[in-house]
């Protein structure tokens, strides 16, 4: 009997174990099949503080996933590169999860608009003024609603003689509103005054909406230029104000050497949209009401000018030209040759622009007078 007594045990654990249930796994998801993300969905332009995450953290992009599935996540969470907060500038950066990535733009700032000019005054005030330009220099500002109600750009507590501004860059916020210039307290002609070099404005979009010190001024200019390689570009700047006592010009330009470059720019509700003095100046595709206008001295003068894909918005109720060129006879007269060639070559790359030229420019109440025609078209001598 004990010999049959393993076998009858073995026999019976062997019966009981094979009643229990036995859990069947699935077999394993092919990674291909796994739920992915596959896309990500941001704003084209982000900014950030230098050195400074925390505005990264509170920014979000939608993330869509392979089953359809959608979910929020922070910018910072998603950067490919951490350590394009380290410098300032602006940087084209990776945004990435999983299999999606997307491009977006990085405006890593220094400082805001309203702490610079804040700190310009202190440092005026403390005697340090000489060291204004080393600490501007190559410095990114991001362009606050709040500077614009204390003055012009260069507007400091003190009036002084130090070159403040170089090699400045001053950008608006991404998905910029307009933002109303009212000008501040004190007397001013210039919306923002550039004497210095290599200043850069970019992705502003600002309104003139109050003349707050600057009544009694008869002339106001938006942007006024004397610096050498100024830029300003992607940008929308427009006159709310209505003053038959006062010219008003978007960008008047006035330099010595450089080349200032005005590029993808809207400028409406200026008599001038834009002016230029004296300097070299390459304009592209600038979208403009009023007139623009160019003050030539010398036949060689013409080889600084360059207009290119530029679009009015004039109904020709009041401004039948939309590029005057303003000069003695001689000069830009019908006669001159080079005058002839220039004309030609901006009318070719400017289609649906009427170019005239004039010996005289008087622009408060847009009255013209000894018009010269050279563009071929019916023109009325005194407008």
């Amino acid at each position: 009997m004990k010999k049959r007594l393993v076998p009858l045990i073995a026999l019976f654990v062997l019966f009981v174990a094979c009643t229990e249930p036995v859990a069947i796994l699935p077999p394993p998801t092919p990674i291909s099949e796994q739920v992915k993300a596959v896309a990500i969905l941001s704003d084209n332009q982000i900014d950030a503080r230098l050195s400074d995450s925390s505005e990264l953290e509170n920014i979000f992009a939608e993330i869509i996933y392979s089953d359809a599935a959608r979910t929020k996540e922070s910018i910072s969470s998603l950067l490919s590169d951490e350590t394009v907060l380290n410098t300032a500038g602006i940087k084209q950066i990776i945004l990435e999860k999983d299999l999606a990535k997307t491009p977006v733009e990085l405006y890593v700032y220094d400082t805001t608009l309203t702490e610079l000019q804040d700190t310009m005054t202190e440092m005026v005030a403390s005697g340090e003024g000489d060291g204004l330009q080393s600490f501007l220099d190559g410095k990114y500002v991001l362009v606050d609603e709040e500077s614009l109600s204390k003055g012009p750009l260069t507007a400091i507590d003190t009036v002084v003689s130090y070159p403040a501004f170089h090699n400045t860059y001053f950008r608006g916020p991404a998905c910029m509103d307009v933002y109303s210039f009212t000008g501040g307290e004190k007397s001013w002609s210039n919306m923002a005054d550039i004497p210095s070099d290599k200043i850069t404005f970019d992705n502003l979009n600002i309104e003139l909406t109050a003349l707050a010190g600057s009544e009694g001024e008869s002339i106001i200019n938006g942007i006024y230029v004397t610096g050498e390689d100024a830029r300003i570009i992607n940008s929308s700047f427009s006159n709310g104000i209505t003053d038959d006592n006062k010219t008003f010009f978007g960008v008047y330009i006035e330099t010595d050497a450089g080349k200032t470059v005005v590029s993808d720019v809207s400028l409406t509700g200026f008599d001038s949209a834009l002016a230029v003095k004296s300097g070299a100046v390459d304009i592209k595709n600038v979208t403009f009401d009023g007139v623009i206008a160019f003050f030539i001295d010398d036949v060689d003068d013409f080889d600084s000018l360059s207009l290119t894909g530029c679009t009015t918005l004039n109904d020709r109720s009041e401004v039948y030209h939309d590029v005057i060129v303003v000069g003695k006879n001689d000069v830009v007269g019908t006669s001159v040759e080079k005058a002839n060639i220039w004309f030609e070559t901006m009318k070719a790359n400017n289609p649906g622009l009427v170019f005239g030229s004039a010996t005289s420019l008087e622009l408060g109440g847009f009255e013209i007078k000894d018009w010269t025609t050279v563009d071929g078209g019916e023109v009325e001598v005194g407008m």
